[in-house]
């Protein structure tokens, strides 16, 4: 076990995509207009892939594809007082305009995602923490 600066324990690529494979929301940042914008969205784990719905806001899909961004991912268990955090960062790719959403976990698709397109992100940059005692 390897330990970050903050106490932190350092996760190896397979311990960051086992919690992802258990989350089912995240948020991914890009920047528009000069400036970055964080929007939470639904995913799933699709084999090394994290995939998410987007709306169709041209301005957010130029945002995306082709473009670096950063996706995270967090969990944690107040009376266990632990915590963990994934932080993915790629090329944002646009994959498909007549994408089934039903992977996504019900309930859980934020606003207007369901009619837009889905996004994935490669998990070759991977990196994630994890805490045994949560703070607050």
């Amino acid at each position: 076990m390897t330990f970050d600066p903050n106490g932190m324990e350092v996760l190896e690529k397979d311990d960051c995509l086992l919690l992802l494979s258990g989350a089912s929301t995240g948020r991914v940042s890009v920047t528009m207009d000069a400036l970055p914008v964080i929007i939470p969205v639904s995913f799933v784990l699709t084999g090394t892939r994290v995939t998410f719905p987007t709306g169709t806001d041209p301005k957010l899909l130029a945002a995306i594809d082709g473009a670096v961004v950063a996706f995270e991912a967090d969990g944690c268990d107040l009376g266990a007082r632990i915590g963990w955090s994934v932080l993915v960062q790629g090329v944002g790719q646009v994959t498909d305009t007549a994408a089934d959403h039903s992977g996504f976990p019900l309930g859980a698709v934020w606003a207007g995602a369901g009619l837009g397109l889905v996004v994935s992100l490669e998990t070759d940059r991977i990196s994630g923490r994890r805490t045994s005692r949560v703070m607050g």
